[in-house]
């Protein structure tokens, strides 16, 4: 205190408190509330509305297709509306517990009237026992694992651009590669790809043209809206095809 007086500071009042003295702590609304809240959680744990568990709401609302429903809601046939994606494939056993770092990136396939040919590059696949190149074949999937040093290297295809005749399908071992025969079950009908993206995308897009937001678009509008969707070869050539159609309006 004599250091404060010192200095010229005057004391204008003192506080004493005992350190034994314990304030009682004040009760605001938020812990009231919370408390209140716990307690109403403690007797039930669910969240409920009309007396129903709040979940079967949200599992309702997730099989919901909403551009079926807004089409059904503006006169259009709901059927018209294309569906997101097909069910994924079911493989069975073999597809359970495969490492996502063996999956097997690099691949080529081809065509004909008949067969979709899928040519998988593989070192010393055909040194391998025959029981460790396995295939399963579905209607709209198939599935390829290499066991090789007790490691399982895989390829798989879960929605295949269209339906393949299962029991005529096969596999061929050559000395450095694994060949996979999908007969087609619609011969001469063309995929666009192996899986059936292309062809959800373009039935998407049609959709989109003639009752969706592409409705009414102009050729710049549905070039620059692929554009977005594609690829980067595909890129390349919707960029010229904009650049000659700028010109044109230009000129």
């Amino acid at each position: 205190e004599s250091v404060f007086e010192g200095a010229g500071w005057r004391a204008k009042h003192r506080v004493w408190s005992s350190p034994e003295e314990e304030l009682p702590q004040k009760k605001g609304r938020t812990s009231a509330a919370a408390s209140s809240s716990s307690a109403g959680v403690s007797s039930d744990p669910q969240l409920r509305r009309d007396g129903k568990d709040v979940n079967t709401y949200y599992q309702a609302w997730d099989k919901v297709n909403v551009d079926k429903t807004l089409a059904a809601e503006e006169g259009v046939d709901p059927t018209a509306v294309p569906d997101d994606q097909r069910p994924l494939v079911n493989f069975g056993e073999l597809d359970v517990g495969l490492d996502v770092s063996r999956r097997i990136s690099r691949f080529a396939w081809d065509q004909s009237d008949k067969f979709v040919s899928i040519y998988v590059p593989f070192d010393g696949a055909g040194q391998l026992p025959e029981e460790s190149v396995q295939v399963v074949f579905r209607e709209l999937g198939v599935l390829l694992v290499i066991i090789k040093d007790g490691k399982r290297h895989w390829y798989k295809v879960s929605n295949l651009c269209h339906e393949i005749d299962v029991g005529a399908s096969k596999r061929t071992i050559k000395a450095d590669q694994v060949v996979v025969k999908l007969k087609k079950a619609s011969p001469a009908v063309n995929w666009s790809d192996l899986n059936d993206e292309k062809d959800r995308y373009q039935k998407k897009r049609e959709y989109r043209i003639q009752h969706g937001d592409l409705k009414g678009a102009t050729t710049e509008e549905l070039l620059a809206d692929m554009y977005k969707n594609a690829n980067d070869e595909d890129r390349a050539g919707l960029r010229d095809a904009m650049r000659v159609n700028r010109e044109k309006r230009e000129a």
